[in-house]
Formats: structure tokens, C-alpha cells, sequence
């Protein structure tokens, strides 16, 4: 194995994933992204499964292909709100790396976010999936592409957001500059990463900055419909309709992105560009910000798996259920895979 160094210290290993991603990933090929713009305006706009969600034991009797790419989710499916990682999670992961299956995380996290969470499961990345897919990063810790919100929506969103912490003290705003989660206030630590201290920066200065996600954080939140009335707010002031989306992503979380911004587009973009097929490949999530994951694969003939925590939307997008995290549901649905 050879490990690569990014400029800001995060680590990426390269594992020998299959012949046919070694032959196709060339690193002039993801810097000639004729495509990038029509990919990343279009958007999945298909209806989602909408269907009987089948049992994970099921999945080796339905004529799936072998997977070569797994897309995994990291908070409510690997890793437990507490911040602890089950055992027999990492224990997958590896099995997975040993199968020579390529493990991509797709998260909301920056990848300074996720490198502790990759240091604990010992298990690099040759790609990661960044901010909900507003940010895809090579194996050099090199940006592919960044999904920007335009200015004058960054202004909005933090006026509503000033009104909002305004009325509710707990709540706190952090924007994502280049990776880097910053806020306007000094008590904007993310109780995903204690690890991780946020950068500081005044309002004004930080909506002349390139912003590709805008992150709501309720620190004494208990679940993510604790979170509904700040998505309600955003999503009555903001275009959801044709420029953004708002959705909760965890227990203190509510998230303002690009539409065109998801997990879903960013595994279109990698598959595309390193050359293999939605139908090789499988996802498993637990939250909204999942759904377009599950669609993209679900549309490829791919594997979607929903963890048996996840929220009830996902079970109406995902083909699999697996148990619950605490009931080792992420091992589960592994060993289905292999």
C-alpha cells in the first residue's frame, strides 16, 4: 500500500481496488470535466422506489451483480451519535478493503471532519465524498470540484440565520469555506467531532467567502425533529423549489446546500470519470441526506441498503434494510455483500 499526504495533513492510502479502476483513473482525466457542468445541473428528479423494502438476507438471491465501489454514510450508520464505532462495523470495512472492494465515504463532513472517524476505522479513502457531495476529493487530497452557493444566497441564508439564533441562543450557524467549517459565533463546537474546533470569523467577512454549505447546529437537540422548526423556517424563506435544499441530516443538524448538490450527483461524477458502472456499485445510509444516494444507485441497478435506524423516507428509498446500528446492522448488510 502507498499512502499520499494533502496539504492540510489528512492522509488518503491507495489500495489496489480493481484492474478496471487502476486503467481508467488517470489524473489529467478528472481535470478534463467536459461534462461537469450539465452533471451538476442535472439533478435526479426520478420518482424513488416508492416500494416493500426487502430484508438484507435477501440480497444474495437477487441476481445483483458484485459490487466493486461501496458508498457508505458515516453518522447513524457507521458510527453511533454517541461517537462511538462498533467493533464489528470496522471489522466490515476491513473485510470489505481485504475483498478489494473500494470503500468511499459519502458524507456530510469536511474531510478534515472525517479524518479522525477514518483514523479510528483504520480504513483510507482513494476518493472521498464531501459536504454532501458539495466536494469530491482524489486520493492526493486534491479537490475535483467544489458546488458553490451563489453569493447573494449566502447572504440570505445568514440573515434568516442571524433572525434564527437571535430567537433560539442554542442554535448556531457554521459555513464550509473550502472545507473548512467556520462560524460567526465562538460556541459552535459540532458534537460529531469534539476533536475538531471551528474556525472563527466575523459574519461579515464570512459571506464574501465561497461557501458550499451552510450547516445549523442545535447543540442540546435529542433528535433531528427537534431540528424541524429551523428546516421549516429555512425552507419558507429560501427557493427550494429551483436553487436549494434543506434538510436535517442528523440529531443537531439542519443542512442549506445547492440543489444540485448531493451524495447522489458526486457518485455520478466519480463513476462516470474513473469508469465504472452504477450497477457495480452499493450504498448504505440512514438519513435524508441519503435519499439521493439511494436513488442514483437505485436507478443503476445498483445495491441501496437502509440501516434499521435510518428515517422512514429511507426505507422508502432503499431495496434493503439491514438491523439496527447497535444491533451490529452494519456488519450485516457486509456480510451479504461478500
Amino acid at each position: 500500500m502507498e499512502t499520499f499526504f494533502c496539504k492540510n495533513g489528512l492522509s488518503f492510502t491507495s489500495y489496489n481496488i480493481n484492474n478496471k479502476i487502476k486503467k481508467n483513473t488517470t489524473s489529467n482525466q478528472f481535470y478534463k470535466v467536459r461534462n461537469l457542468n450539465k452533471l451538476m445541473q442535472d439533478t435526479v428528479s426520478f420518482k424513488g422506489r416508492e416500494g416493500i423494502i426487502k430484508p438484507i438476507t435477501s440480497l444474495r438471491i437477487s441476481n445483483k451483480k458484485p459490487i466493486k465501489m461501496f458508498f457508505t454514510d458515516i453518522d447513524g450508520t457507521i458510527r453511533k451519535y454517541d461517537g462511538t464505532i462498533p467493533k464489528s462495523a470496522v471489522k466490515g470495512i476491513h473485510m470489505l478493503q481485504k475483498a478489494g472492494i473500494s470503500v468511499i465515504y459519502a458524507t456530510g463532513r469536511s474531510s478534515l471532519e472525517l479524518k479522525p472517524v477514518m483514523d479510528d476505522i483504520g480504513v483510507k479513502s482513494d476518493y472521498l465524498i464531501t459536504q454532501q457531495g458539495g466536494a469530491v476529493l482524489d486520493k492526493e487530497g486534491n479537490i475535483l470540484f467544489e458546488d458553490k452557493i451563489k453569493p447573494q444566497t449566502v447572504k440570505k441564508i445568514a440573515q434568516i440565520g442571524s433572525r434564527l439564533t437571535q430567537k433560539d441562543p442554542q442554535l448556531k450557524m457554521v459555513f464550509y469555506i473550502e472545507g473548512v467549517p467556520t462560524s460567526n459565533s465562538h460556541d459552535a463546537k459540532l458534537p460529531t467531532n469534539q476533536k475538531l474546533d471551528t474556525a472563527y470569523m466575523p459574519l461579515d467577512e464570512i459571506v464574501k467567502k465561497n461557501i458550499t454549505k451552510v450547516l445549523f447546529l442545535k447543540k442540546d437537540s435529542k433528535s433531528m425533529d427537534e431540528m424541524n422548526p429551523t428546516r421549516d423556517a429555512l425552507r419558507n424563506e429560501l427557493d427550494v423549489e429551483n436553487e436549494l435544499t434543506v434538510f436535517n441530516s442528523g440529531t443537531w443538524y439542519c443542512e442549506v446546500s445547492n440543489k444540485t448538490t448531493s451524495k447522489g450527483q458526486a457518485i455520478k461524477f466519480l463513476t462516470q470519470h474513473i469508469g465504472i458502472n452504477l450497477d457495480e456499485c452499493a450504498s448504505i445510509g440512514d438519513a435524508e441526506n441519503d435519499l439521493d444516494m439511494m436513488r442514483t444507485i437505485n436507478q443503476g441497478n445498483g445495491v441501496s441498503i437502509a440501516m434499521g435506524n435510518a428515517q422512514d423516507c429511507v426505507f422508502k428509498e432503499a431495496e434493503f434494510k439491514t438491523e439496527h446500528i447497535n444491533n451490529d446492522g452494519y456488519f450485516l448488510a457486509i456480510k451479504q455483500l461478500l
